[in-house]
């Protein structure tokens, strides 16, 4: 009897609150959220982007973009969606701000390409949606994406910038709703580039060229071209070892001779001056033409030679 009263004081216990359930219920449902099978509390989602706000391209060694390399480098971007709740479904959209992937600097473009991490496709600039939930708390979810800038763009050396939109949707309910967006500024540091050969192609590498003048005489003119290929301005300057004179191979003699680049004298220095003697930009040809100035009827017969030496170097 003892134990089977106790049985029914517990019975009933069980079943008056089990009664007490739906009103309590209803009075939740009046005045806000309502408690869930687990004990856990149903808040609306309230969801927020968060980021550093900009993506700097470093490339594949940490020195900015190289149109030379061939190397494909994606740089990441985390992005961290804010919600106090979890199991909120949110999807997460990224891309360039204006519709076209560019980055820019003056009257150049740097085309740049936007891809989910770990995508096996080739990088593509239209946008790029992810989703998922948040797990709870201030960091309830994060995301990232990669910034490609394809090899071979020949642009000017420069800092270039441009623009990612990020755009948050609540996906809770299965309908899309928006709560917030962001923009994230990119940037990438172009390298100066330089190449230069003797001849009319700038990538030949054709670095030391042998002038003759056969038999000397006062006027008598050669010339020898060099082609430049260049993303940056650069400088040409001329260094003669003899101070622009060709000296006899055992004599102490000497005949001068002058020097034009493009058609503008040059005064040979044995150490190049500090004032550039030709700028440019891009890709262009010079002339380098030598005039012997001399008399060589009054010197002694024999080998007569002088190297000049010509350096290119980035404004």
């Amino acid at each position: 009897m003892l134990h089977s009263n106790r049985s029914t004081v517990l019975v009933t216990a069980v079943l008056a609150l089990l009664a007490t359930t739906p009103s309590a219920q209803g009075r939740a449902d009046a005045q806000g959220p309502s408690l869930l099978e687990n004990g856990s509390v149903n808040q609306p989602c309230k969801l927020a982007i968060s980021s550093n706000g900009f993506i700097n391209y470093r490339g594949p060694y940490s020195r900015g973009y190289d149109s030379r390399s061939k190397t494909l480098h994606a740089e990441r971007a985390s992005i961290d969606i804010l919600s106090d709740n979890s199991g909120c479904r949110y999807v997460l959209v990224v891309e360039p701000d204006g519709g076209k992937g560019q980055l820019i600097s003056g009257n150049q473009a740097l085309d740049f390409d936007v891809r989910a991490l770990g995508s096996q496709t080739d990088g593509s600039a239209e946008r790029v949606e992810l989703s998922g939930r948040t797990q709870g708390g201030r960091q309830g979810a994060r995301q990232q994406v990669e910034l490609i800038i394809p090899p071979g763009q020949d642009v000017a050396a420069g800092l270039y910038r441009g623009f990612l939109k990020i755009a948050l949707y609540d996906d809770s309910d299965g309908m899309l709703e928006f709560v917030d967006e962001q923009r994230l500024e990119v940037s990438a540091e172009v390298q100066p580039r330089i190449s230069a050969s003797f001849g009319s192609d700038p990538g030949a590498s054709s670095n030391r060229r042998d002038l003759d003048f056969g038999s000397l005489r006062k006027g008598r003119r050669e010339n020898v071209d060099f082609s430049v290929s260049a993303n940056v301005g650069y400088e040409v300057r001329l260094r003669s070892l003899n101070g622009g004179n060709l000296i006899h191979e055992h004599a102490d003699m000497s005949i001068a001779y002058d020097v034009e680049l493009d058609g503008k004298a040059v005064v040979m220095d044995e150490i190049a001056s500090n004032a550039p003697d030709l700028t440019g930009n891009t890709v262009s040809q010079h002339r380098l033409e030598f005039i012997i100035a001399g008399n060589p009827g009054n010197s002694v017969a024999g080998r007569y030679s002088d190297e000049v030496t010509v350096i290119i170097t980035a404004e």
